[in-house]
């Protein structure tokens, strides 16, 4: 049944899965793997594994891992019904692994949008681990037109979640591995037909520029929040679906790519000298206000720096002044070119 169901239906049934079960998103690589079905799993294992068939009478071992080549392919099925079972099995384990692939990155998505602006360290770090294997699925050169089309909607789609996740803190482990992607997509352009490089030049660098964007989205100002409205925006704006080209509508009207703009909010929070009105920089504790999932925690951070959601801050304290404290409704976010409220 995995046959009649495109890839991409496949990641956006596991993307609304996961945000149907909001509450039960948790950043880890168990979550991710607890996405994909027991049978897929389990099947994937088995097909892995070296199977040893009969043909000609004769015991003959074939690796269904991968082939190496084409003229390995060819000789594989050269060998009669050895060859036939061999081939049955790749078509079956490409279908699963895809599959299990599609369904991994709409996780990964939700888990992004669960987590958007956070900088949740747990959650960096599995959606890191994920980006780095997609973006090692993305070299395989033997990929031919329909893999590689998969292969960079994952790539696209991962990049996008990590990117959702740390809006605007312009992380550089993140930056350096989404331009080592960027490097790898163009020498692949270049080496391969044209009508590949037809499907991944707008496609791929559209959601290659929407995750640098968001990544230091308002120039390291703004982030991102977690309102209903801002979820809806985000779906709009990520759906993973990416065009041909720039008037193809075929799945998606591309205005709604500018939606993300009602998830943004201005959270940044600039210190300034009472005496100079200078910018300085100022060590701050944050402390945030206790939910069902933690208590109430303290931050610190050095100010000029992007604040958790607003509603989450509890107080704002510092002892570098002779103040040493504002009620976090009492604070207010003013843009960086214009002197903020003064935390003294």
């Amino acid at each position: 049944m995995l046959e009649a169901i495109r890839p991409d239906q496949q990641l956006l049934r596991a993307l609304c899965r996961a945000l149907i079960m909001w509450d039960s998103i948790e950043p880890t690589a168990e979550w991710l793997a607890a996405q994909v079905p027991n049978g897929i799993t389990e099947r994937l294992g088995q097909l892995r594994k070296p199977a040893s068939v009969q043909s000609g009478g004769a015991q003959a071992k074939i690796n269904l891992l991968d082939f190496a080549s084409l003229e390995e392919f060819i000789m594989v099925i050269e060998r009669g019904a050895a060859g036939d079972a061999a081939l049955a099995d790749k078509e079956e384990r490409d279908t699963l692994e895809t599959a299990r692939t599609s369904i991994i990155a709409g996780a990964c998505l939700a888990l992004g949008i669960r987590y958007a602006g956070t900088c949740h360290a747990p959650a960096f770090s599995v959606l890191m681990s994920q980006l780095q294997q997609a973006k090692k699925a993305f070299e395989v050169p033997r990929l031919n037109l329909p893999a590689l089309f998969h292969a960079e909607l994952c790539l696209n789609v991962v990049a996008l979640a990590a990117s959702l996740l740390m809006a605007g803190s312009g992380n550089l482990e993140l930056l350096r591995l989404l331009r080592a992607i960027d490097l790898q997509r163009r020498a692949l352009a270049a080496a391969t037909t044209a009508a590949n490089r037809m499907h991944s030049s707008y496609g791929g660098h559209m959601a290659q520029a929407m995750s640098l964007g968001l990544l230091f989205l308002g120039g390291g100002t703004y982030s991102i929040r977690r309102s209903n409205v801002g979820i809806a925006g985000l779906l709009c704006a990520l759906f993973p679906l990416f065009p041909y080209r720039p008037d193809d509508t075929r799945y998606h009207l591309q205005c709604f790519r500018h939606m993300w703009v009602l998830a943004v909010e201005q959270r940044c929070l600039v210190a300034r000298d009472v005496d100079t009105a200078q910018l300085c920089f100022l060590p701050i504790t944050l402390t945030l206000k206790e939910t069902d999932t933690h208590a109430e925690t303290e931050l610190d951070l050095v100010a000029p720096c992007v604040l958790p959601e607003l509603d989450s801050v509890c107080r704002i304290a510092t002892k570098t002044y002779v103040r040493t404290s504002e009620q976090a409704n009492e604070c207010q976010v003013i843009p960086t070119q214009s002197i903020t409220r003064s935390v003294v």
